[in-house]
């Protein structure tokens, strides 16, 4: 059996923290930046300062705040969530829809939180592509939106859909 030495393993996690292309964040227990990984902070383009202190519900899509304000409070309960998506504003203004995995450790009572950006999944063109620039506003709506297909199924919903609804 291969183990890693504490100072070995913490300098790889630190390498794996900052190197992926997925989003990774470390929050107090209220939802305070306490620090964010160079993969959000380009998808976002904010700076580490402008991040820390900050809070996360700063940067989210009103329509998704209580949403995230319910998982805060719920989080003590089920101390870890999948598939939480929410809409996160840039700097330049535009949302991006994220979807989380969020875990609540006890030991520190620290939230450490994993994302995968979803809005490029739309833009497979970049941002010149019609498709995904519609996909994006429909994605940013306050209200509920949902598409159906000829069967009346329903193929496609943003968040505040899922917001109202309580779809998980």
């Amino acid at each position: 059996v291969y183990t890693l030495s504490p100072q070995i393993m913490g300098s790889n996690l630190i390498i794996l923290f900052e190197q992926s292309t997925d989003c990774f964040c470390l929050f107090n227990r209220d939802g305070t930046f306490i620090q964010a990984n160079t993969a959000l902070r380009r998808i976002l383009g904010y700076s580490k300062d402008e991040l820390k202190d900050s809070k996360a519900g700063d940067f989210l899509h009103p329509a998704d705040l209580k949403r995230q304000d319910d998982l805060l409070k719920n989080l003590s309960v089920e101390n870890k969530v999948t598939g939480h998506e929410s809409r996160v504003k840039a700097k330049n203004g535009r949302y991006y829809n994220i979807r989380w995995s969020i875990f609540l450790n006890t030991d520190d009572n620290l939230i450490y939180a994993t994302g995968v950006n979803l809005t490029t999944n739309f833009m497979s063109a970049g941002d010149d592509d019609i498709a995904g620039n519609i996909q994006h506003i429909i994605q940013s709506f306050n209200e509920g939106f949902f598409i159906i297909d000829s069967k009346w199924q329903v193929i496609s919903f943003n968040p505040a859909f899922q917001a109202i609804t309580n779809l998980k």
